[in-house]
């Protein structure tokens, strides 16, 4: 699988540039890879892979596939599609249901805690699942939101942003919730317990693609679009996340766009592609991805360097 990703990237120089906080070339990631997998080892908690939308369980079969490549105990890595759902209640539903399934909870509230890997749309899945349930937000859940690396101001895109006045740092979204948060969104049931959410080319800010016609009872798509009334809300300070998101794109990514492909405020870790590599649907085979995923849910240093670069222009 990787030696065709490395393949395609090394077919010629793909595009450009280098990010300078991400320094870790195709083969070297690759040799990382076999390095990793060699010396397995007991992982912290769970792993949970999200598929996107419309996604059979292709995506996540390959990203599932190197990650239980990392443990001894294979048992510990699901993954969920979300094929059959047409709007985000079902796809919490959905993502609830099989976390318990693996990994039964004794908490009426919430799951046991998970990593989770969110392929495109997943992203934005995970992150619905994970709020509280309606009557159970707790008030200091914004105050208890984790550092991320931030944009310079004038990048941060205001459709996102709440217009209500606060003393956040310029740049960041708005630390005072919108007039009614849950107005839109009220998860129900049992929430997914995240200790960290990474994501894979997921469209926290929208995704191009999103725009084009769609049949009116698929309400995901609809939600996914640019400035959608879902994403200012899952977007508003009153939803922010109590763990961290680290969100990986490639660039010339033209279904999500690289620029989408992070939350408010932070800068995503991005990469070139190669030339006959398509950005999105290829990132699940990018063995760079891989091997920083791969320490992290080991416990091991990232290849990424903070502050992170920002995106080229």
């Amino acid at each position: 699988m990787f030696i065709c990703g490395s393949l395609l990237f090394a077919a010629g120089c793909g595009t450009r540039p280098e990010n300078s906080s991400f320094p870790l070339s195709v083969s070297a990631a690759d040799k990382e890879l076999v390095a990793i997998q060699a010396e397995r080892k007991p992982l912290s908690r769970p792993v949970v892979v999200i598929d996107g939308y419309l996604d059979p369980g292709l995506g996540s079969a390959v990203v599932a596939n190197w990650v239980r490549k990392l443990t001894p105990d294979e048992k510990q890595v699901v993954t969920v599609s979300l094929l059959t759902t047409t709007n985000f209640d079902a796809c919490r539903q959905k993502i609830v249901a099989a976390v318990e399934e693996a990994f039964p909870s004794d908490d009426p509230a919430a799951t046991q805690e998970v990593d989770v890997i969110g392929l495109s749309m997943g992203g934005l899945a995970a992150r619905y699942a994970a709020l509280p349930a309606v009557g159970e937000r707790p008030a200091t859940l914004a105050a208890t939101a984790v550092p991320a690396t931030t944009l310079p101001p004038t990048t941060v895109p205001t459709s996102t942003v709440s217009t209500t006045a606060s003393s956040a740092p310029e740049g960041a979204p708005s630390s005072a919730p919108s007039t009614d948060p849950a107005e839109l969104l009220k998860p129900t049931g049992k929430r997914l317990r995240i200790a960290r959410l990474f994501t894979l080319s997921s469209p926290h800010q929208g995704a191009a693609m999103a725009d084009v016609p769609t049949y009116l009872f698929i309400s995901t798509q609809r939600d996914m679009r640019r400035g959608s009334t879902f994403l200012q809300q899952l977007n508003d300070a009153g939803h922010t996340p109590d763990y961290p998101i680290i969100p990986y794109v490639r660039l010339a990514d033209l279904t999500v766009g690289e620029q989408n492909a992070a939350p408010p405020g932070q800068i995503p870790i991005w990469l070139p592609k190669g030339p006959f590599d398509a950005a999105h649907a290829g990132v699940v085979m990018d063995p760079r991805i891989a091997a920083d995923v791969s320490r992290r849910l080991r416990g091991e240093a990232s290849y990424v360097k903070e502050p992170r670069a920002p995106l080229p222009d």
